[in-house]
C-alpha cells in the first residue's frame, strides 16, 4: 500500500506492525497518538465507503487497524491492495 500511495501522491500513511496495519490520510509524519488525532477522518471515511464496494471490508470507524492472517492467501492480498488502490483512485 505505501507503493501505491506514492505512485498516486497521495498524502497518507500506512502504519503498523507486521499484519496489524492502517492508512492514515496525512502528510504530517505520525509520530504519536496526537498526530494520528489530527489526520483527515473524512477521508479516511470515504476510502472505507469505496473498499466496501470493491468487498474489502474495512471497520467503518477511522483510526480502526485492518489485520492479515494466515487465513488470507496472496491471491486475497492482491485482490485487496487492488481494491484499496481503485478505491483511493476514486477519491481524486
Amino acid at each position: 500500500m505505501k507503493e501505491v500511495l506514492f505512485k498516486l501522491n497521495i498524502n497518507a500513511q500506512v502504519v503498523g506492525f507486521g499484519s496489524v496495519f492502517h492508512m492514515l490520510f496525512t502528510d504530517k509524519e505520525i509520530e504519536n497518538y496526537r498526530d494520528v488525532l489530527t489526520t483527515n477522518d473524512g477521508k479516511y471515511e470515504k476510502f472505507q465507503r469505496e473498499s466496501m464496494k470493491r468487498h474489502v471490508f474495512i471497520i467503518p470507524k477511522a483510526n480502526k487497524r485492518c489485520h492479515i492472517s494466515a487465513a488470507h492467501t496472496i491471491d486475497d492480498i492482491n485482490m485487496t491492495i487492488e481494491a484499496m488502490e481503485n478505491s483511493l483512485k476514486s477519491l481524486s
